[in-house]
């Protein structure tokens, strides 16, 4: 059973980032609600300014005066670090901003992306990478994108980041037509595929935790850089999902896009192209004690022997520990991640000690070789080397309800 920690709460003179190492994370914003009012939607549902997390409820923007002591401590300083860490958090309604290098046990952040002309609604994930347009030498443009989890919608905001309340450079939105299953709807995680080449844009491919037709969950794509109102690019189901959430993409001869499900992980082929191509439904690492799975994220290697997919999983009554598990991508396609090759029979890190509380999507730095999560219930983003045993680097603090993460490369 867990415990609240001690709440930690905001005001004009004392609020979490002025105490520096004291009260990182709090839980005045949440609170548990009753068995199965999730309804028809997966773990997230948002309505009425208020998420809806595995049974728990999170309003949107409830530690808006930290968000804001945060953003007056900044002050006009934008210049990010050399590796910016992204970190999306809907109490707070922004997304924090930290040095991806820094090591410590309570590493303060540079800045806050938050603000009525950030258009941020409920950021519950975040993902990073470069796009259309591109220059004559070939550079494209670098995006953060964010999943909006409170009007259902993914903003797009060019880096680096000008202004701590920078406005997006667009906005995706779903126009309601064409073959998009639930379009986005109760949007939970995202990942960025492409571009291909100078001339093809890539697409954002979001997890859905609305249910279409009583059964069926939907991975669904938009074109990267079209904003406004559009119709999705590409829409895909498979009987292995089940309250996808947190995907990932790993790059070999073909990639795949991994995502967690209730307690299982899953991927499937993507071929390069607007729209992608999917292939059929793949293998499914079916995780020890049925352990709750939450996100996903891939140490990218030179080859499927040396590239792998950790899976973060939150303690329940199956598991009843917080913990985080690796699958080598090789023994994940023959179906052997449970074997001694495949590491994926008993976790890398686990609590007590390891300072995990309620993980969710993890992203990695292939530069720091380190994997970052995001805790819930404690208010921080802990990383950890990517080899075993787990080795805790550093504590990134001052949030509230972190969901998800991304590295800028």
């Amino acid at each position: 059973m867990r415990v609240a920690p001690l709440a930690c709460y905001a005001s004009a003179f004392v609020f979490c980032a002025v105490l520096l190492a004291g009260c990182s994370g709090s839980s005045p914003s949440s609170q548990s609600l009753p068995a199965g009012s999730i309804g028809q939607t997966g773990r997230i549902e948002a309505s009425g300014g208020t998420i809806v997390f595995n049974g728990r409820s999170f309003k949107i923007g409830s530690a808006a005066a930290q968000a804001r002591a945060i953003q007056a401590r900044a002050k006009m300083n934008i210049v990010l670090p050399p590796g910016a860490l992204y970190v999306a958090d809907p109490s707070l309604n922004g997304v924090m901003v930290y040095n991806e290098f820094s090591t410590g046990s309570a590493i303060l952040p540079y800045g806050i992306l938050t603000g009525p002309k950030s258009q941020l609604n409920g950021p519950v994930a975040v993902s990073v990478g470069t796009d259309l347009p591109c220059n004559t030498t070939g550079i494209c443009t670098q995006y953060l994108w964010v999943s909006n989890a409170g009007n259902n919608t993914i903003t797009a905001y060019t880096l680096p980041l000008g202004s701590w309340n920078q406005a997006p450079a667009g906005v995706i939105t779903y126009n309601g037509t064409g073959a998009c299953g639930p379009g986005i709807s109760n949007p939970y995680g995202i990942v960025h595929y492409g571009p291909f080449g100078t001339s093809t844009s890539g697409t954002i491919l979001q997890t859905s935790e609305t249910v279409v037709s009583s059964t069926k969950y939907y991975i669904v794509g938009f074109q990267a850089n079209l904003f406004g109102l559009n119709p999705c690019n590409v829409s895909f189901t498979s009987p292995n999902y089940d309250s996808p959430s947190g995907p990932s993409i790993y790059y070999g001869l073909s990639a795949s896009i991994f995502n967690a499900n209730r307690d299982t992980v899953t991927s499937q082929v993507l071929s390069p192209g607007l729209p992608p191509g999917i292939g059929p439904p793949g293998i499914v690492w079916a995780l020890p004690h049925s352990a709750a799975t939450e996100g996903t994220a891939i140490q990218q290697g030179t080859t499927t022997a040396n590239s792998y997919v950790w899976t973060t999983t939150s303690a329940d009554t199956n598991y009843p520990n917080d913990a985080l598990w690796r699958c080598q991508i090789k023994a994940f396609t023959l179906g052997t991640c449970a074997s001694a090759r495949g590491g994926g029979a008993t976790p890398v890190c686990v609590n007590p000690g390891v300072s995990l509380d309620d993980p969710t999507f993890p992203a990695t730095s292939a530069r720091q070789k380190w994997i970052y999560v995001p805790n819930i219930t404690n208010g921080t983003v802990t990383s950890y080397r990517l080899r075993v045993p787990c080795t805790l680097k550093s504590t990134f603090v001052n949030l509230v309800s972190p969901f998800g993460v991304a590295v800028q490369f």
